[in-house]
């Protein structure tokens, strides 16, 4: 297609849309969103990575001029729901940690809330909360998720036996009897392969700073209900998680994302405490209250992601075959309380006919929380390097390695049904396709000649 013709899009300078409106000032960030009449919250938080709270000493905050409340976790624990409800936990066998909005009992991680202040003023909200006087009992804290793991590992939560948050193992089969049968053959397969491979690959932690940090602003009305602003990617997901939790009937609360947010890249996804927090005590006190994410605040508390430990084997042929796949994955989830552990979509049944995944997520104290786990991302990252160490194993340029195991793939396919993977079934004996009578039949490659291709230019 040319670049110049009237319906291309390859190689021309394509105008954004919203530029003018941002750098003409019409931006409407959360920070835009104003409401004269606002309360202001600012949020008490730990400093202790893993401590035992002692005491809570509320009462220089709270004889302050212009200060509304101080809130503990003593204090809203009879007030609402404890989390998570299950609107907003995943079908999973795990274990789900119990927790309000503001701790009880001890802190989890660094950051976390102890108290809240409300104020007619942002400032004197924040002077009250450097008043208010947390004594705290440091316990051992544990930062490594291998280490979580250990019989000797500090335990997170209370009345659990270890901080194991969620383990699965990932293979093949529809019912237990055949998942079971798939990991037996995959036991085979690297006991008799020609070639295995293995080793270990860490994928360290993501954290991303958007523009604007979060914030929420809820008003509360006893006729009309609630309305809340908050900068979240799921306004659907936080009126249904609120509204279960707060006990508001849904056709009484509306969520309204504010229509720029400077970015979210998923960290805005999760459904946060502080909302909760927020609603609850517009709720309670019958007014506007406002909380705007300090930098400081969101890099302390926003929930981070896939920080995972992979040892990947690969089992293969001396022709370039890959047989099958096992891996073995930790996932740091935090303390648990940030989001939900997530299983692996790994993506190799795709590549292979025979894989087995066994995944953990952990739950351990540290400087920030660990949100969002396993990936397809990820998985890429940990067999990309395989492929190549397969390769130089069997001193072939890694070009080579995936034409083979795209023949492969190929060959399977047509072994399975006669057609490429895209056709669905022949029509009449004609191999064609039983809507239009084109033929869906993929042309099978030849095999590789271990000739350089050219590279693919632009994106």
């Amino acid at each position: 297609m040319e670049a110049d013709s009237g319906t291309a899009w390859i190689g021309r300078s394509v105008r954004r849309k919203e530029d003018h409106r941002l750098i003409t000032g019409k931006g409407q960030y959360f920070g835009d969103v104003k409401a004269p009449e606002a309360l202001h919250l600012v949020f008490v938080r730990s400093e202790h990575a893993h401590a035992r709270i002692v005491s809570i000493d509320i009462a220089a905050a709270a004889a302050m001029p212009g200060i509304v409340c101080v809130v503990t976790g003593e204090t809203i624990r009879h007030e609402i729901k404890p989390l998570p409800q299950p609107v907003v936990v995943p079908a999973l066998e795990a274990n789900f940690p119990t927790f309000w909005p503001l701790a009880v009992g001890k802190a989890k991680f660094h950051g976390e809330p102890v108290a809240a202040v409300v104020a007619t003023d942002k400032y004197l909200a924040a002077d009250a909360a450097e008043a208010v006087r947390v004594t705290y009992e440091p316990l051992p804290y544990v930062g490594d998720m291998e280490a979580a793991l250990t019989p000797e590992s500090p335990i997170v939560h209370e009345g659990w036996e270890s901080n194991e948050i969620f383990a699965t193992t990932v293979t093949g089969g529809d019912t237990p009897e055949s998942e079971a049968a798939n990991v037996a053959e995959v036991e085979r397969i690297f006991a008799e392969a020609e070639i295995v491979i293995a080793q270990r690959f860490r994928m360290h932690r993501c954290g991303v700073t958007p523009l604007e940090p979060r914030g929420v602003m809820a008003r509360w009305d006893s006729l009309d209900g609630m309305t809340a602003w908050i900068t979240t990617q799921r306004p659907h997901i936080d009126r249904i998680a609120m509204s279960d939790v707060l006990d508001i009937p849904s056709d009484k609360l509306r969520v309204i994302a504010p229509r720029d947010q400077g970015g979210a890249f998923g960290v805005k996804a999760p459904f946060y405490r502080e909302a909760i927090l927020v609603c609850h005590l517009s709720r309670k006190l019958d007014a506007t209250v406002r909380w705007q994410e300090t930098r400081q605040e969101h890099l302390m508390a926003v929930s981070q992601e896939r920080d995972q430990i992979h040892d990947l084997e690969i089992a293969a042929t001396t022709e370039g075959k890959i047989l099958a796949l096992r891996d073995r994955g930790i996932a740091d989830n935090g303390d648990g309380c940030a989001g939900e552990p997530q299983s692996a979509r790994h993506g190799t049944r795709r590549q292979c006919p025979r894989q087995s995944s066994q995944q953990r997520d952990t739950g351990k104290d540290q400087a920030c929380v660990t949100c969002r786990c396993l990936g397809d991302a990820d998985s890429e990252y940990q067999r990309e390097p395989q492929k190549t160490a397969k390769a130089g194993n069997q001193q072939q340029c890694p070009f080579t390695a995936r034409a083979r195991q795209r023949q492969f793939r190929h060959d399977r396919n047509d072994q399975n049904n006669g057609h490429g993977q895209d056709c669905p079934q022949q029509a009449g004996g004609q191999g064609l396709h039983p809507q239009d009578g084109k033929c869906r039949r993929r042309r099978r490659r030849a095999p590789y000649d271990g000739a350089e291709k050219p590279r693919r230019q632009g994106g």
